[in-house]
């Protein structure tokens, strides 16, 4: 994006990663966490020497996903990342939602159709287990020109995970849902919820979902200038997803 400053043009050029997640890695024997985000491939991806201006011109130069364990991260180091093994390798690969389940990490690749697949953290292996399809999420599909994830799902009860998603239209910005998924495989989408109104309008981009008692906290990026969270109760999120009234 560009902006006019005066009587200068200002770019904006990104080159490293973006939309970083975080995720609970915690099992049932230990804690932990750790960071996915996508990203450029670093310079060395061609050879131990080559220059970013060498790497941004090979086939392998398209933004992919990562997954960082937060070991490293958190006492202020370097910290290697994985490259998630599913999708296009040669593609731009992005906004998959990362989610626990039964101990293992899993990914939403696709809202529609609903694509899981699972990964290995320790080196970003992975395989497409499950696809479903949702009637009312084709639906959203077929009047915007993208839908794509948002944040990493959280479990919202016995049944559901509770996820965020994103459109973006040319004229209208991003526009932000909630929707929910079946709390086990092969993970079906269940409910849609309206638009959530974030401040910014099309110009806030969400990026976290926590669920605190019973608050359920939405961060998100005004116009890549400003950070923001919007606290809503699950009864607030819960009217959401009624899409008609009762008539009275």
């Amino acid at each position: 994006p560009s902006t006019v400053k005066k009587s200068w043009v200002v770019h904006k050029q990104v080159s490293g990663p973006e939309d970083p997640k975080l995720i609970d890695l915690s099992d049932s024997t230990s804690d932990s966490w750790g960071v996915t985000f996508s990203s450029f491939p670093p310079a060395s991806l061609l050879s131990e020497n080559s220059s970013p201006d060498e790497c941004k011109w090979a086939d392998e130069a398209v933004m992919q996903m990562y997954l960082a364990e937060g070991g490293a991260l958190a006492s202020g180091g370097e910290a290697h990342a994985s490259k998630l093994q599913c999708g296009q390798p040669k593609g731009s690969e992005k906004n998959w939602i990362a989610f626990l389940y039964n101990d293992s990490l899993y990914y939403v690749y696709s809202i529609e159709p609903h694509v899981i697949v699972q990964v290995r953290a320790a080196d970003g292996a992975c395989s497409e287990l499950h696809e479903t399809s949702s009637s009312e999420m084709k639906k959203l599909s077929g009047r915007v020109s993208a839908v794509r994830g948002s944040a990493t799902a959280l479990r919202y009860s016995e049944t559901e995970y509770l996820a965020l998603l994103h459109t973006r239209e040319p004229t209208v910005g991003y526009s932000t849902h909630a929707y929910t998924f079946d709390a086990k495989p092969p993970f079906a989408v269940k409910r849609i919820s309206k638009k959530i109104p974030l401040q910014g309008g099309g110009r806030a981009f969400p990026s976290s979902l926590s669920l605190v008692y019973d608050k359920v906290i939405i961060g998100y990026g005004d116009s890549d200038k400003v950070a923001r969270a919007l606290v809503m109760s699950r009864t607030a999120l819960e009217e959401t997803f009624e899409w008609c009234s009762d008539g009275q």
